[in-house]
């Protein structure tokens, strides 16, 4: 979606539903500890410092060290594991994580799903099934080692992050800042809270990587709000092979628009620290690096993902991308565009489904009785065309404004169309549609 006031230049666009080490030299992983950096000349200055080590060295030197505590079937068909893994020794403390894993009875060389969840929540069984009903081996870590699991888990070892802060900023420095409980002792991007949680989901690629069940050649990963955001940061794992961030991972909170109100966060580097995060934790320098075709769900009101900024992000990858939203919905979806992840994966991982590509679409400005036009093109697609459901609006703020439904139409060359009638001329207009597809029922 661009923007314009519209008696300037408008835009629209359609929604589809569908290393090199720089200057630190020095061993930033170790063997057997991640070493605990005390000089800020160490301090790793870019995404390819921070992760080229790890790539290179980090699973031969630390073993995983997975304890399947306990294992239980469902309903006969899939087998379900509470297993504990090793990610990292820091300050002389060992940092595990635990979750659900989760496979067909019997299964061998199948697609591979790790599923994050969101800031506060908890790893969910449930989730884990599903995926693994749906054909595929899943991994659903836990996070959140301050809440007790329940169920087959109950009073099982659980997630403990021991000496590193996985839990959010604690200073003035932001997601810098140095305490005792900090990777580093200076200020770093290692210090970042959702970094202890990035080392974790890679350790579960590589457990994952090593099982029978899974295929390492197809590994996605998955993840809602806060593990969207994980999920954009994990997908520069070069072991990945498709991702689907949910509302969380788009970044630029801090790209103030001439037009757009409500995308932008209270806090925000300054000078040498903007530099720096820019280049370590801004997520618009993870989707530059995305080599995975990536597939964003977003909704039309989310104070997570603002929709201007999902679109931002997505202009800065190069690989096969498409983004499914949702009109007048804040941090949650309806079915149709729910499913879309399930249909991305199916197309990537298990290359049993063609996800449409993204329809075509163009705002008409110039018309005799002043009332704009929206129009869409689906594109060509082996799928039977359901309906197309076209909304416009002016609302300035991503969190407050009001979609609203165009009568659409279909037009003789395919194409289809609504009237965007307006109060006034002085505010922005904005348009999207979705196309809407029948597929076949999921059991």
């Amino acid at each position: 979606m661009r923007i314009g006031h519209i008696n300037r230049t408008l835009y629209a666009t359609c929604l589809m539903l569908s290393a090199t080490v720089g200057s630190a030299t020095a061993d930033i992983w170790g063997t057997g500890e991640v070493p605990r950096l005390t000089d800020s000349a160490d301090v790793p200055q870019t995404l390819e410092e921070i992760w080229t080590g790890y790539e290179q060295s980090y699973d031969e030197n630390n073993p995983l060290e997975a304890k399947v505590h306990k294992t239980w079937e469902v309903a006969g068909d899939v087998v379900v594991n509470w297993v504990q893994l090793t990610v990292g020794t820091f300050q002389g403390k060992k940092a595990v994580v635990s979750g659900y894993w989760a496979y067909p009875k019997g299964a061998k060389d199948l697609p591979g799903i790790v599923m994050f969840h969101g800031g506060p929540q908890t790893a969910s069984e449930g989730g884990a099934v599903n995926w693994a009903r749906l054909g595929y081996a899943c991994f659903h870590p836990n996070h959140n080692d301050k809440a007790k699991m329940g169920g087959e888990a109950e009073g099982l070892p659980n997630t403990d992050w021991s000496a590193v802060n996985a839990w959010g900023p604690k200073g003035p420095d932001g997601p810098f800042q140095a305490d005792d409980t900090t990777v580093d002792a200076v200020p770093s991007p290692r210090n970042n809270w959702q970094f202890p949680r990035q080392m974790s989901g890679r350790r579960i690629i590589s457990f994952m990587s090593q099982q029978p069940q899974v295929d390492p050649e197809r590994i996605g990963v998955r993840g809602h709000s806060t593990g969207g955001v994980l999920t954009t940061c994990v997908s520069i794992d070069p072991r990945v092979t498709a991702a689907v961030p949910s509302v969380g991972g788009v970044g630029g909170f801090g790209d103030k628009h001439p037009v757009i109100t409500g995308n932008t966060r209270h806090y925000w580097p300054k000078g040498e620290r903007l530099k720096l995060f820019q280049n370590t934790l801004e997520s618009r320098t993870y989707w530059v690096k995305m080599h995975a075709p990536v597939l964003l769900l977003g909704a039309s009101n989310d104070f997570n993902a603002p929709d201007w900024n999902c679109l931002e992000a997505m202009k800065l990858a190069t690989v096969d991308r498409r983004y499914a939203s949702c009109a007048n919905y804040n941090h949650a979806f309806p079915p149709e565009t729910m499913i879309a992840d399930y249909l991305w994966f199916q197309d990537k991982l298990k290359g049993e489904f063609s996800f449409p590509e993204t329809p075509r679409a163009e705002l008409i400005l110039d018309r005799e009785d002043g009332i704009p036009i929206f129009r869409v093109t689906p594109p060509k697609s082996h799928l039977k065309l359901k309906r197309v459901e076209m909304y416009y609006t002016d609302g300035r703020n991503p969190l407050t404004r009001f979609w609203m439904t165009g009568e659409s139409k279909q037009n003789a060359d395919g194409s289809w169309e609504t009237q965007c009638p307006l109060v006034t001329t002085d505010e922005p207009l904005m348009a999207f549609a979705n196309v809407i597809y029948a597929i076949d029922p999921i059991h």
